[in-house]
């Protein structure tokens, strides 16, 4: 498991810096806001809209939490690692190979990592996480919590997303393999 020091380590980072830190770093798969012991103080607290941040971006973490859980079991039975580089699953796009500023979750959400992007520019004002679903995915999503016992405990929503213009019976049989499978 994997991650950086969220808000840097040594100096102490600028409010903006931080707030984009977090924004990424709740998606690590080891997240931590973590510094020296000289460094002066860069809690997620001390800027106010850094906490608006942290708040969104960790909240989001905690309704993934069921999905983080089950890319965690996978990269411990098949080496995969869970913060994957695009060209892992398009690997016939070669403009995607270096690639830096978006990565996939798994293989069904796709974090934006800047605001940049050679063919369309998505706005990321502070306090707002990009985070996109994938077509053919199945998302568990938790009501989220304080803790992560306590949004393990919240009620859990799929979120199916299918291809476009893909048939419409396509969401009953989806619905109907699922209902099978919870009943064995």
């Amino acid at each position: 498991m994997v991650g950086s020091n969220i808000c840097g380590f040594y100096p102490q980072p600028t409010e903006e810096l931080c707030n984009r830190w977090i924004e990424l770093g709740a998606f690590y798969p080891f997240s931590s806001d973590h510094a020296n012991y000289y460094s002066p103080r860069q809690q997620l607290y001390v800027w106010d809209t850094v906490a608006t941040s942290a708040r969104n971006a960790l909240g989001m973490r905690y309704k993934l939490l069921a999905y983080l859980y089950t890319l965690g079991y996978e990269a411990h039975t098949t080496g995969a690692p869970i913060e994957r580089p695009l060209f892992f699953y398009f690997p016939n796009y070669t403009e995607c190979y270096g690639l830096s500023t978006q990565f996939l979750l798994g293989h069904s959400l796709m974090g934006v990592r800047s605001k940049g992007g050679q063919y369309f520019t998505l706005d990321t004002p502070l306090n707002v996480v990009n985070a996109h679903f994938y077509q053919n995915a199945i998302i568990p999503m938790l009501e989220g919590g304080m803790t992560s016992k306590e949004a393990r405990m919240t009620p859990c929503t799929l979120v199916v997303t299918l291809p476009i213009g893909a048939p419409r019976d396509k969401l009953e049989e989806i619905f109907f393999s699922m209902r099978m499978s919870f009943q064995k």
